[in-house]
């Protein structure tokens, strides 16, 4: 059953989803694929408004779980932080939510 979890951020002044997109591209999805090769990123525009989804994809709970409590996580999280001041000057937290896949 598909873990998912999904965070709604609001675009800065003067920023693009072109720009949000590339951060992703090349800063975030290789750093995620340290922490876990199951997880799956997807990043969408949200139609009609300056927000994104940012979405993750796991093969189930266990192996996000499993991912986020492993003894290397605190090492990731650490090299992680540097990444995350930058997004934070692209985007603004508005809503996380997460889901399981029924069918």
């Amino acid at each position: 059953m598909t873990y998912s979890t999904y965070k709604r951020w609001i675009l800065n002044s003067g920023i693009s989803t072109h720009e949000v997109g590339a951060f992703v591209r090349q800063e975030i999805t290789p750093h995620y694929a340290r922490l876990s090769p199951a997880v799956v990123l997807h990043l969408e525009a949200v139609d009609g408004d300056p927000s994104v989804l940012a979405i993750q994809r796991w093969p189930d709970r266990r192996t996000f779980d499993a991912a986020f409590s492993d003894p290397s996580f605190q090492t990731w999280w650490k090299e992680y932080e540097p990444i995350l001041h930058r997004w934070d000057a692209l985007v603004s937290f508005d809503a996380e939510w997460s889901t399981e896949t029924i069918i």
